[in-house]
């Protein structure tokens, strides 16, 4: 049996349960393919709104009525109830912006004709004949 909790929400009680391991997955699937909604510019989770709607069914307009401290607390308790969420989209984030940070010094390297080795790797350079 999953873990639930009913919590207040924007005036009303709303029960957050524990998500899948599929539900998870899914959800850190999609998270690079999916706009942001609206929330998720507000809260400090990479997709803070989809894992709020999974965790409790609540739809993107109801999330938008509330406001943002009632948001942020919503979101903390459904962390709590999904940390594996939480740290998983955390740990993606941060490996995303370390490959971001490392981009523009691979291209500057491969403009600058630094490394061919490296060069041949991103098909840069490779004659198609």
């Amino acid at each position: 049996m999953t873990p639930a909790e009913i919590c207040d929400f924007n005036g009303r009680e709303v029960t957050v349960r524990e998500l899948t391991l599929g539900q998870v997955i899914t959800l850190l699937r999609s998270a690079d393919e999916a706009a942001p909604i609206s929330v998720d510019l507000l809260l400090d989770l990479p997709g803070a709104g989809a894992v709020m709607m999974a965790a409790t069914g609540l739809s993107e307009k109801e999330l938008e009525a509330a406001t943002p401290s009632d948001a942020a607390t919503l979101l903390a308790e459904v962390t709590r109830i999904n940390p594996h969420y939480a740290g998983a989209a955390n740990r993606l984030k941060e490996e995303m912006e370390k490959l971001r940070a490392m981009l523009p010094e691979t291209l500057s390297g491969l403009a600058a004709g630094s490394s061919s080795a490296a060069a041949m790797e991103f098909g840069i350079g490779h004659s198609a004949g």
